[in-house]
C-alpha cells in the first residue's frame, strides 16, 4: 500500500488583486495563493494548474525569491515572470502568470 500524503492548494476564481499590477492580460483569473507538500508527491503543481484551467483561462500564482524549485516547476507549466508584487506585510513575491 502506498503512504499518501497531504496537499495543501487554496484557489480562488476571479480575483482583482491590487498586488498584482504586473499582468499579461487584465480580466477575470483565478489565483493560486497557497500550495504545499511534504515534498515526496509528484506533479502536485500541475494537477493544481490543470485543475485551474478547468476554472479559468488566466491564472496567476506567486514565489518567493529563493524558492529556485518553484520558480522552475513554473516556467515549465508555461507560466510567465510578471514582476515582483508585495504582500499585506510587505515581503516581496516573484509573481507569475499563465493565459491559456
Amino acid at each position: 500500500m502506498r503512504d499518501k500524503e497531504r496537499v495543501l492548494l487554496h484557489f480562488q476564481r476571479n480575483t482583482r488583486a491590487l498586488l498584482y499590477i504586473y499582468s499579461l492580460k487584465d480580466e477575470p483569473n483565478g489565483v493560486i495563493h497557497r500550495i504545499a507538500s511534504m515534498g515526496r508527491a509528484k506533479g502536485v503543481l500541475k494537477s493544481a494548474v490543470e485543475f485551474a484551467k478547468l476554472k479559468v483561462s488566466n491564472i496567476r500564482i506567486d514565489t518567493h525569491e529563493d524558492n529556485k524549485v518553484m520558480q522552475t516547476a513554473l516556467s515549465k507549466l508555461g507560466f510567465k515572470r510578471c514582476g515582483i508584487i508585495y504582500l499585506e506585510n510587505g515581503d516581496p513575491r516573484i509573481a507569475y502568470q499563465l493565459v491559456v
